[in-house]
């Protein structure tokens, strides 16, 4: 049996290739590929990444989860997550197993890589590791926006460091497999969609028979709905970040309904902050280019070779001090929500 061990990283459109797998659950097993889901969590295995990893190095949604007493649950809930699997592979037999988890590629995850080795043992005689990268800044910008949903807080851009080469070798070292990288850059991606070309690439077997729809979700926020998202967790939650509740999930959702009707525009990197990450990371860009043939946008090239320097400003703390915002939109977006939910308001007084 063949495995595929896809492990991000985060913000590759690793979600929609979990969701697109997953909804295609039974064509797929038809054809003896298997993807396994867990009742709950839909196509996303965390429990590889949490169930090797100390408590404190925990991914910050399953801290919440499995800190202090519910720590020994992961380890029951990893017991039941790995028999599921294996009751599938010896139910079904199937010539190819594929398991998914963005957290895997994680800084965090380095160290445990021993342990997750020994976890998939039984799985692994026949092991293609999948990494997808994308450029630092644009990866830069996505994490930020990602952040906020439950933080008043932006990614340090002074210290913002990815260890491309790092994970690649680790993986390299403690699997003795080469990784298969795909750069998120469209205009290598088959019909410019990471879906397709996971199933190009990995799947071939499958393509023509089009069996896999693609399933777009979990994207970013607008600038403008970063912007607001930011400064309610500041002004309402900012004793708690790094911890996600239904009141931020609720406005992530009302932002993502509301903020096309202002004209929000996707957020764009300030050309100062773009060029300080991208350069921060030349060696690793030109690493990834030159030992591995993985090649970005000719502008993170033409960024990394100029000699101009320019300094970006100190102490940015807001998303509108990395990103163009329209403020005018955002004030916009913001009393418009509230607008709606006074409306709401008002009509659950007048049944009462």
């Amino acid at each position: 049996m063949r495995t595929i061990l896809h492990i991000g990283m985060p913000k590759t459109a690793t979600t929609s290739i979990q969701n697109s797998l997953a909804q295609a659950y039974d064509a797929l097993l038809e054809r003896g590929i298997l993807y396994p889901l867990i009742p709950g969590h839909g196509g996303n295995h965390f429990f590889l990444g949490t169930a090797t990893r100390s408590e404190k190095d925990l991914p910050r949604a399953h801290k919440q989860q499995y800190t202090g007493a519910a720590y020994s649950q992961l380890k029951t809930h990893t017991q039941n997550f790995m028999a599921q699997i294996d009751t599938l592979v010896k139910a079904h037999k199937p010539k190819t197993l594929i398991l998914s988890s963005e957290i895997l590629s994680q800084p965090e995850q380095l160290k445990s890589l021993p342990k997750l080795k020994n976890l998939l043992k039984p799985y692994i005689q026949n092991l293609d590791i999948v990494l997808y990268v994308r450029d630092p800044a644009s990866y830069y910008l996505s994490a930020t926006q990602q952040l906020i949903k439950a933080s008043s807080t932006i990614i340090d851009p002074y210290s913002y460091h990815i260890p491309y080469k790092e994970i690649i070798q680790s993986y390299e070292e403690v699997f003795g497999t080469k990784v298969h990288i795909v750069a998120l850059n469209k205009n290598t991606l088959k019909n410019q969609c990471a879906v397709q070309e996971f199933i190009h690439q990995f799947l071939p077997e499958i393509e023509q028979d089009n069996v896999v729809k693609v399933i777009n979700q979990n994207e970013s926020l607008s600038a403008e709905s970063a912007y607001v998202m930011q400064k309610f967790r500041h002004h309402v939650y900012a004793g708690t970040d790094d911890k996600f509740n239904v009141e931020s999930s609720a406005l992530n959702g009302l932002l993502r309904q509301i903020s096309p009707l202002a004209g929000a525009q996707k957020p764009v990197l300030k050309p100062a902050f773009k060029k300080h990450i991208t350069t921060q990371h030349k060696d690793e860009i030109n690493w990834l280019r030159d030992e591995r043939d993985i090649i970005f946008a000719d502008e993170i090239y033409e960024i990394c070779d100029s000699k101009k320097t320019e300094k970006p400003p100190e102490n940015a703390v807001l998303f509108s001090d990395i990103a163009n915002v329209d403020t005018e939109k955002a004030d916009k977006i913001a009393y418009t929500i509230m607008n709606l939910l006074i409306q709401n308001l008002l009509k659950a007084q007048k049944k009462t």
